[in-house]
């Protein structure tokens, strides 16, 4: 199904922020496996990237994911300009706390 979720933890060989790529639709009942790499990831680097430019579908709970991730990292969220996930961003403020690559 193309709405399935994917979600892939990349850590730069030379350093830098790890990478958290995510893909299909996300929300309340698989949000959790969202989570997961970027509560590793976050917990080993000041800084995370999360790509959600292959994301169809995210709702609030993936907002509160993000955000929570916000709070204790540098997130940076890289997302397809003018998108639906880029207008949740930009509308419910999360932009505010992390910054967003619009691709």
């Amino acid at each position: 199904m193309a709405g399935d979720p994917q979600f892939r933890l990349h850590r730069p060989a030379g350093g830098g922020a790890p990478r958290v790529s995510a893909s299909g639709d996300i929300d309340l009942h698989n949000v959790e496996a969202l989570q997961r790499p970027i509560l590793g990831a976050s917990a080993d680097s000041p800084a995370l990237v999360v790509d959600l430019t292959a994301v169809t579908y995210c709702d609030s709970a993936t907002l509160s994911a993000l955000l929570a991730a916000a709070r204790t990292t540098q997130l940076t969220l890289v997302v397809p300009q003018g998108g639906t996930t880029h207008r949740l961003i930009t509308l419910t403020g999360l932009n505010r706390v992390a910054d967003v690559v619009a691709q």
